[in-house]
This record gives C-alpha cells, sequence and structure tokens, in this order.
C-alpha cells in the first residue's frame, strides 16, 4: 500500500523514513533552507526505488542554472525512468516534465 505525503497526494513507497525525507528535502527547499538535496539524498538511502524522491532530485537540478548540474539531472531521470512501472499516474508525469 502507497503512502500518502502530507497533502495527501499518493506516493510510491511504502517507506516512512523516505516519505519523510521527502517531506523535509520539501520543507528545506520551499524554505529556502539548509540543503534539501542533501534531504532527499537520504531518503533515496533509505530506499533507492522511491520514484517521488528521484523525481524531486531531477527538479533541483533542473531549475539550477549551473552547467555542471546536468548529468545529476540526467542520472536522476533515467533512475525516476527505470522505475516507471512502479509509479503513480502524478509520478509519471513528473518523470515526463523532468525528461522534457
Amino acid at each position: 500500500m502507497a503512502l500518502k505525503d502530507k497533502r495527501g497526494v499518493p506516493v510510491s513507497t511504502n517507506s516512512p523514513a523516505s516519505l519523510d525525507g521527502l517531506e523535509r528535502a520539501t520543507d528545506l527547499f520551499l524554505g529556502y533552507f539548509a540543503d534539501p538535496l542533501a534531504a532527499i539524498d537520504d531518503a533515496l538511502a533509505e530506499d533507492p526505488d522511491f520514484v517521488m524522491g528521484h523525481c524531486f532530485r531531477a527538479g533541483l537540478f533542473a531549475i539550477s542554472t549551473e552547467k555542471a548540474a546536468e548529468p545529476e539531472l540526467r542520472r536522476s531521470v533515467e533512475a525516476a525512468e527505470a522505475l516507471a512501472h512502479r509509479a503513480n499516474d502524478r509520478e509519471r508525469g513528473h518523470i515526463a516534465a523532468a525528461r522534457a
């Protein structure tokens, strides 16, 4: 059974620790605090198959103004795409957006 984030949206993980990591990374990102990348990397270390975690990570790199972020963006997109068969419709939309 997939969990729901604090906004009530389903995510394709059964790991509460990974979901907590996503929520922490989101709060850090939205508040311009600390390092949301480290928080999402911790969540992915807990659950490497956490589709939304890879999508969030890709999003962080997609908005970067550094050309050096491109390989990491590609890595995150490819990791998410490899898990697309486990993703829900919303997550597949995020994967497609990151690929675009």
